[in-house]
């Protein structure tokens, strides 16, 4: 079943994702501070790791969404909403089959270290 993961979501960003999931006909799964450390595909599954201890630490100042079981169509129109109802969010993200094991810290690190990477590419790479 498709959902979307909510992670470190403001409160008005919260009110204009649940009108935007209902208008698409999509979940919104906001995911407790607490549940940071657990693996996002225990998350999607709703089954959180007992063995793992809740988190406790400083939250990421970053807002996430991870995008689960979406087809490609249904993902676009789901981000055009996102657009069209103004959502404002740091980072979007798709659960794949190597991320599912990390938690959101590990998902955070990578796209901040993907995005260092895209915004130290020159400009024009080809001098022109």
């Amino acid at each position: 079943m498709e959902k979307i993961l909510c992670f470190h979501i403001s409160d008005t960003d919260e009110k204009k994702l649940k009108t935007m999931a209902r208008s698409v006909k999509t979940h919104c799964q906001f995911v407790p501070t607490d549940q940071f450390l657990q693996p996002l595909g225990g998350l999607v599954n709703e089954t959180p790791n007992p063995l793992i201890a809740p988190f406790s630490d400083e939250v990421p100042p970053e807002s996430l969404l991870l995008f689960c079981h979406f087809t490609d169509q249904r993902l676009d129109e789901v981000l055009t909403a996102l657009h069209r109802n103004k959502v404002s969010v740091d980072y979007k993200a798709v659960l794949t089959p190597t991320n599912k094991t990390w938690n959101l810290l590990r998902l955070l690190l990578e796209m901040r270290r993907e995005k260092a990477a895209y915004q130290s590419l020159p400009t024009n790479p080809r001098g022109k």
